[in-house]
């Protein structure tokens, strides 16, 4: 969140190496979420 944030407002460092690097951090973001969440919902145990 702070580095979009930092692209935004800090035209510097608008280099495609760290637009790649900011994609590249948001991936890992995402893929760990979907881990964590598949993970999570197996825990969960349902009695009928």
């Amino acid at each position: 969140m702070a580095c979009s944030i930092q692209v935004v407002i800090w035209p510097a460092v608008r280099t495609e190496w760290y637009v790649l690097l900011l994609a590249l951090q948001a991936t890992d973001v995402v893929a760990s979420l979907v881990v964590s969440l598949q993970a999570n919902g197996k825990d969960v145990y349902v009695n009928r």
